[in-house]
């Protein structure tokens, strides 16, 4: 690895920690890997990596209350008035 390949990925480091993206800190080296060696187009490489964050963040993330989740668009106007819907 050259000199400027050892900055960058220290500041890539530093960029995931303030972007609280652990997952893809965590995998990201071997991921590059693999997408250089199978010449995998950026937005492959970009869409993987999220996958995974995603995959990993998805068992924290809160649940909306049901009030919340709509059915369909229609819905939300009238949930949102606290009509009932059809």
């Amino acid at each position: 690895m050259s000199a400027r390949e050892i900055i960058d990925a220290g500041r890539l480091q530093i960029m995931l920690n303030e972007l609280r993206l652990p997952t893809i800190k965590q995998i990201w080296p071997d991921f590059a890997a693999r997408s250089d060696k199978e010449a995998w187009p950026a937005a492959r490489f970009l869409s993987t990596l999220m996958e995974h964050e995603l995959a990993e963040r998805t068992p924290r993330l809160p649940r909306w209350p049901a009030a919340f989740v709509f059915e369909t668009p229609e819905e939300e106007p009238l949930r949102r008035h606290g009509a009932a819907g059809p």
